[in-house]
Protein backbone atom coordinates (compact mmCIF):
# COMPACT_ATOMS: atom_id res chain seq x y z
CA UNK A 1 0.00 0.00 0.00
CA UNK A 2 1.47 3.33 -1.00
CA UNK A 3 -0.32 5.65 1.44
CA UNK A 4 2.23 8.03 2.88
CA UNK A 5 0.93 10.52 5.38
CA UNK A 6 3.50 13.08 6.51
CA UNK A 7 3.86 14.10 10.16
CA UNK A 8 1.17 16.54 11.22
CA UNK A 9 -1.52 15.15 8.87
CA UNK A 10 -4.97 14.84 10.44
CA UNK A 11 -7.07 11.78 9.55
CA UNK A 12 -10.77 11.81 10.38
CA UNK A 13 -12.91 8.68 10.35
CA UNK A 14 -15.86 8.65 7.98
CA UNK A 15 -18.22 6.94 10.44
CA UNK A 16 -17.00 7.74 13.94
CA UNK A 17 -15.81 11.26 13.19
CA UNK A 18 -12.82 10.59 15.44
CA UNK A 19 -9.65 12.35 14.36
CA UNK A 20 -6.01 11.41 14.85
CA UNK A 21 -2.84 13.27 14.02
CA UNK A 22 0.04 11.43 12.36
CA UNK A 23 3.37 11.58 14.21
CA UNK A 24 5.39 9.23 12.01
CA UNK A 25 5.31 6.01 10.04
CA UNK A 26 6.31 2.98 12.10
CA UNK A 27 6.45 0.40 9.32
CA UNK A 28 4.78 -1.31 6.42
CA UNK A 29 3.72 -4.88 5.76
CA UNK A 30 2.06 -6.94 3.08
CA UNK A 31 -1.38 -5.42 3.54
CA UNK A 32 -0.84 -1.95 4.96
CA UNK A 33 1.16 0.58 6.90
CA UNK A 34 1.28 1.40 10.61
CA UNK A 35 1.59 4.95 11.94
CA UNK A 36 2.21 6.39 15.37
CA UNK A 37 -0.64 8.83 16.00
CA UNK A 38 -1.88 11.23 18.63
CA UNK A 39 -5.36 10.63 20.04
CA UNK A 40 -7.09 12.52 22.86
CA UNK A 41 -5.81 9.99 25.42
CA UNK A 42 -2.18 10.10 24.20
CA UNK A 43 -0.40 7.97 21.63
CA UNK A 44 -1.79 5.06 19.64
CA UNK A 45 -0.96 3.09 16.51
CA UNK A 46 -3.05 3.31 13.34
CA UNK A 47 -3.03 0.51 10.74
CA UNK A 48 -4.32 1.51 7.30
CA UNK A 49 -5.23 -1.14 4.70
CA UNK A 50 -6.34 -0.88 1.07
CA UNK A 51 -8.90 -3.66 1.51
CA UNK A 52 -11.73 -3.59 4.02
CA UNK A 53 -11.41 -7.34 4.48
CA UNK A 54 -7.78 -7.04 5.62
CA UNK A 55 -8.61 -4.39 8.21
CA UNK A 56 -11.66 -6.30 9.43
CA UNK A 57 -9.77 -9.60 9.74
CA UNK A 58 -6.92 -8.03 11.73
CA UNK A 59 -9.36 -6.09 13.92
CA UNK A 60 -11.27 -9.27 14.73
CA UNK A 61 -8.04 -11.08 15.54
CA UNK A 62 -6.96 -8.36 17.98
CA UNK A 63 -10.39 -8.39 19.63
CA UNK A 64 -10.13 -12.14 20.19
CA UNK A 65 -6.47 -12.28 21.28
CA UNK A 66 -5.94 -9.19 23.43
CA UNK A 67 -8.13 -10.26 26.39
CA UNK A 68 -6.17 -13.52 26.68
CA UNK A 69 -2.69 -12.58 25.44
CA UNK A 70 -1.67 -9.11 26.56
CA UNK A 71 1.28 -9.23 24.14
CA UNK A 72 -1.15 -8.08 21.44
CA UNK A 73 -2.25 -4.44 21.35
CA UNK A 74 -5.72 -3.54 22.55
CA UNK A 75 -8.00 -2.54 19.66
CA UNK A 76 -9.53 0.91 20.20
CA UNK A 77 -11.76 1.65 17.16
CA UNK A 78 -12.09 0.99 13.44
CA UNK A 79 -13.27 3.25 10.64
CA UNK A 80 -12.99 4.17 6.95
CA UNK A 81 -11.06 7.04 5.46
CA UNK A 82 -12.05 8.76 2.25
CA UNK A 83 -11.58 7.90 -0.52
CA UNK A 84 -10.26 4.34 -0.25
CA UNK A 85 -8.67 3.57 3.08
CA UNK A 86 -9.73 1.30 5.86
CA UNK A 87 -8.07 1.64 9.22
CA UNK A 88 -8.15 0.72 12.84
CA UNK A 89 -6.58 2.33 15.86
CA UNK A 90 -4.95 0.22 18.52
CA UNK A 91 -2.92 0.60 21.66
CA UNK A 92 0.66 1.62 20.93
CA UNK A 93 3.23 -0.51 22.69
CA UNK A 94 6.55 1.31 22.93
CA UNK A 95 9.68 -0.69 22.26
CA UNK A 96 12.47 -1.39 19.85
CA UNK A 97 11.47 -2.12 16.29
CA UNK A 98 12.31 -5.43 14.69
CA UNK A 99 15.48 -5.31 12.64
CA UNK A 100 16.20 -7.53 9.66
CA UNK A 101 19.14 -9.84 10.24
Amino acid sequence: MAVLWPAGTWIQGKWTGRAVQIERKLGEGANGAVYLVQVPSGRAALKVCAQAADAAWEWGLLERLHPHLRLFPKPLWADDWEPDGFFYVMEWIAGDGMQAA
